[in-house]
């Protein structure tokens, strides 16, 4: 008996349950007391955490019989006479519940004559499947201990001698143990996907409007996910979005695959091209949806200098701020730096001062297109004459190089020139600016255009398919799930 032990109540619910986990006969005849109240077998903590649990015998039984799992029985043992094995294995929801006090409890510990003899078994099979992330179990195995044999256990009686040949026959049976439970708990973990998947409204409709051929494909894709690991609920919803994305990629590349061997129909094209038109569309009204985001949270801006530079910093990696159909082009680093040194030799030739880093001035390709963006400082005024003169001598050097109508000029400024107030101004401006293939833009204009366009493209499409909905629902209930911010 130990006494006046020093313990928080923490700390003694934790001795509790290790102290219960430490010995498989908790009855009349073998008891075990923290401060006067006696261990059970409900202070070993798994009741809560077990999805489903296999037994092997009586005592395999009356270990899991106060859990809340579902439970399966094997058989009554595994092996034969003297040397048979019993006791149980379990699976948990999540791999996190396993993880308690610090330590991990992802474990099979053998037990030999009702007390634990090695702490855990799991890490000697071997088992690198999914499953084994989700196991823990007890496994008696008596045998290890006879009468008239040689100790099994080592010197520090917390593990068995690996060189006993008992040790390998236990190993052999827990091996065939686990090995049955894995492709069962596989096929209740499918089971387990589709219901949980078609607990999300959003997705059950989607489920529930394929075609009968294709739920099961989609039942057997909705399982998988949910064998694969995550910690939370809101992670596993947004793994099936994923799935069912990729699904119907899949089911577009099947189509794909059947072209050659289709007879000539409007009718099967029709279906192969619409699916196409569909998963295109979702993807991109995705893209528009984030772009939208990035483009209120701008909008959120007060300090009009902030946004500027903001706008500056970020604006050559998002050109589709510029132009919904542009994106930036990786690659042009290298005649980036060839056109900043022909400009920059031109500013020399003229007489004129060059910026040391020339900062201001992005070039890229897109659409077929050499486009040289002039980004101005934010709240920097400028005029009309000295934006024309900058922009044509741009042109004037890179016509050279490129043939003119490949060519395109983007100005980005604070505000327009205080000249364009004069609406006549302003139109000669614009149409001498044309002649070059060159635009004026202010960093507010920007942010609205692409609002505007943006937001019409998504409100135009929305309804082209039944993904957008999934899609736009399942970030709802997200959002219902965490709540306002």
């Amino acid at each position: 008996m130990l006494t006046d032990l020093k313990h928080s109540p923490s700390k003694v619910a934790s001795l509790r349950k290790r102290l219960a986990r430490r010995f498989a006969v908790l009855d009349d005849q073998f008891r075990v007391l923290v401060n006067g109240t006696e261990l059970s077998v409900e202070d070993r903590g798994y009741g809560n955490m077990l999805q489903y649990a296999w037994t092997l015998g009586a005592r395999g039984k009356l270990a899991v019989s106060q859990s809340r799992a579902k439970v399966f029985d094997l058989e009554s043992q595994v092996g034969n006479g003297a040397e048979a094995i019993d006791g149980w294995v379990g699976t948990v929801k999540r791999p996190g519940l396993l993880a308690s006090d610090g330590e991990s409890g992802n474990r099979i510990a053998v037990m030999v004559r009702g007390k634990m003899a090695q702490e855990d078994m799991l890490g000697e099979m071997g088992e690198h499947g999914v499953y084994s992330a989700y196991v823990v179990g007890e496994i008696y195995a008596d045998f290890m201990d006879v009468d008239g044999e040689d100790d099994a256990a080592t010197t520090g009686r917390q593990h068995l001698r690996e060189d006993d040949p008992r040790y390998g026959k236990l190993k052999e049976k827990i091996g065939r143990v686990l090995k049955r439970i894995e492709g069962r708990w596989t096929e209740l973990r499918n089971e387990e996907g589709v219901r949980q998947a078609c607990e999300s409204p959003p997705i059950k409709r989607w489920y529930d409007g394929l075609p009968a051929n294709l739920q099961g494909p989609a039942r057997s894709m909705l399982g998988r996910m949910n064998t694969l690991r995550v910690d939370t609920d809101d992670e596993r919803r947004r793994l099936f979005l994923a799935g069912i994305i990729a699904f119907e990629g899949l089911r577009l590349n099947h189509m794909l695959d059947r072209l050659d061997s289709i007879t000539v129909s409007p009718v099967n094209f029709d279906s192969v091209f619409e699916k196409i038109q569909e998963l295109e569309a979702t993807a991109y009204y995705q893209i528009t949806r984030n772009r939208l985001d990035v483009i209120k949270k701008l909008n959120d801006f007060n300090d009009d200098n902030e946004l500027e530079r903001i706008v500056q910093n970020h604006l050559y990696e998002n050109l589709w701020l510029l132009d919904p159909s542009w994106s930036y082009a990786p690659g042009t680093e290298v005649m980036e730096k060839t056109v900043s040194k022909k400009i920059e030799q031109a500013d020399k030739d003229l007489g004129e001062s060059v910026t040391k880093a020339r900062l201001d001035i992005k070039y890229t390709t897109v659409a077929g297109k050499h486009v040289v963006i002039e980004l101005k400082r934010p709240g920097r005024s400028v005029t009309t004459d000295a934006i024309e003169a900058q922009l044509k001598k741009y042109w004037r050097v890179l016509k050279r190089e490129f043939h003119p109508g490949e060519l395109e000029f983007v100005c980005v400024l604070s505000k327009r020139p205080d000249e364009w107030r004069d609406s006549d101004e302003a139109a000669r401006a614009e149409k001498s600016l044309e002649g070059i293939n060159a635009r004026i833009v202010t960093y507010h204009e920007l942010i609205e255009r692409a609002e505007k366009a943006y937001a019409e493209y998504a409100q135009s499409k929305k309804r082209l398919s039944g993904l957008h909905d999934l899609v736009d629902s399942m970030k709802k209930e997200d959002r219902d799930t965490i709540g306002p911010g």
